[in-house]
This record gives C-alpha cells, structure tokens and sequence, in this order.
C-alpha cells in the first residue's frame, strides 16, 4: 500500500499477480499457487485482485491448449478423433448391434461401413471418408473405432 505507517495488524501481502497469471495458465489451484507464493490460502481467496487474475489466467491457459489440440489435431488422427468427440458430438460406431450380433467390418465394403455410420446418424470426418474413397479401402479399424 501507499502509506508506510503501520496501523496495526499483520502486514499487507503483496501479490505478483504476473505470476500468479502465469501459474494459473498452467491450470495451478489456488492451494499449489498459495504454496508457492508462501501466501496463506484464506488471504488468496478472500483478495478479489487474485481471484480476477487467477481466472483470467486459467481462460488463457484453456485457450492456449485449445490452439495447441487444433495445431496438433492437423497431424494426428487421434487428436482430430478426440476434438470431434469433444465439441462436435461425434461418436464411435458400436460393436454391437440391438440383437447382440458381433458386426464384422473387416467383411464389409467402404461404402457398407459409411452407410452404417450414416444410418446411426454418426458422421465421419470428412477426410477419413475421401481417403476411403480416394484408396478404395477402409482405414485402419484404429481411425474408425478409437
């Protein structure tokens, strides 16, 4: 604070809210943040200063592994598989059907396992169907059933 003169109680906490910015981007609580602040938790949780930066940081560090997944998701298909899965409600074509009957993809043609997954309103990604397409064969049941 601004006033040097003591009035009395335990002495003001500064906090370095850069760091704290940068610990909550890396998704810390506020308890592995109090511990290395050496800050009690209580005094953390009360400062609303804190809570404002603790929150912006940890929006920032969502964001910074959201562009991280996209980045990553451009070279591997389990990565595209799993943000599909996440934010576009895709899901993985069943094993088994309603009367409990194994369904053997390898015996099926590319376009009998499209059809499948259009018929149970699941959509395969774009790409994974062109390149079924485009090879004349089914990808490795690894991209369809993850």
């Amino acid at each position: 604070m601004a006033s040097t003169k003591n009035l009395g109680g335990r002495p003001f906490k500064e906090i370095d809210f850069d760091t704290v910015r940068k610990l909550s981007m890396i998704q810390c609580t506020i308890k592995e943040i109090s511990a290395y602040m050496e800050i009690a938790m209580s005094t953390l949780s009360h400062r609303e200063d804190f809570l404002a930066a603790h929150r912006d940081g940890m929006e920032a560090g969502k964001a910074s592994l959201r562009r991280t997944q996209y980045r990553l998701a451009e070279k591997s298909a389990a990565m595209a598989i799993w943000l599909g899965k996440q934010y576009l409600g895709q899901k993985d074509l069943p094993l088994i059907d309603n009367s409990n009957h194994f369904y053997q993809y390898t015996n099926l043609t590319d376009e009998q396992i499209i059809n499948r997954a259009r018929e149970r309103g699941l959509n395969l990604p774009t790409e994974i169907e062109r390149r079924v397409r485009a090879e004349g064969k089914a990808e490795p049941a690894g991209i369809l059933h993850t």
